[in-house]
């Protein structure tokens, strides 16, 4: 019987106490959701970031790339950088041979396989005549080129504009198997 008259007791209490109201704060006003974005077309090689990187600055980017969930596809990606001097990286993917360097360019291990590096006056799948550094390769099946321009004349080609080209080419590759 006391825990019903304490029950009792309590609910007279609470009839004739005032409880002041908790005070939350204001809740800000909601924003109006952001207008829709026409999303850029990712490359399925490599993201715009780092071609960024390679390139120097921000990138746009185009795609051209028949969708294939179940198998790599073939197609091209281009970045372009908004900088000036303008500079182009092209990715071609291919199932069939692509246009390369030559049998005579330097060889690159550990990139895929038969993969060679050269200058190119006119790289694969280049919309302009600006001469290119190329690194053409294949992994399993799929052929691929890695085109960088305009390229430096090779007085002006450094050590890091090929180890750039290489690591994008090694991301490509990755992103084959």
């Amino acid at each position: 019987m006391r825990g019903g008259s304490l029950a009792w007791i309590l609910a007279i209490l609470s009839l004739t106490v005032p409880v002041p109201a908790q005070s939350y704060p204001a809740t800000p006003p909601q924003a109006a959701p952001p207008a829709a974005r026409t999303a850029e077309p990712a490359c399925p090689w490599l993201t715009a970031g780092s071609a960024a990187h390679v390139l120097g600055g921000p990138v746009r980017v185009a795609v051209n790339v028949a969708v294939n969930v179940a198998h790599p596809a073939p197609g091209e990606c281009t970045f372009v950088s908004n900088t000036t001097p303008r500079q182009e990286l092209k990715i071609l993917v291919g199932s069939a041979g692509l246009p390369g360097c030559p049998a005579a360019s330097a060889s690159v291990s550990g990139i895929g396989t038969q993969a060679s590096r050269c200058h190119l006056p006119h790289p694969p799948g280049a919309s302009s005549g600006e001469p290119s550094l190329v690194l053409s390769g294949r992994v399993r099946t799929l052929h691929f080129a890695v085109a960088l321009s305009p390229a430096e004349t090779p007085v002006q080609a450094s050590a890091r504009r090929e180890d750039a080209l290489e690591s994008i080419a090694e991301q490509v590759a990755g992103n084959l198997f």
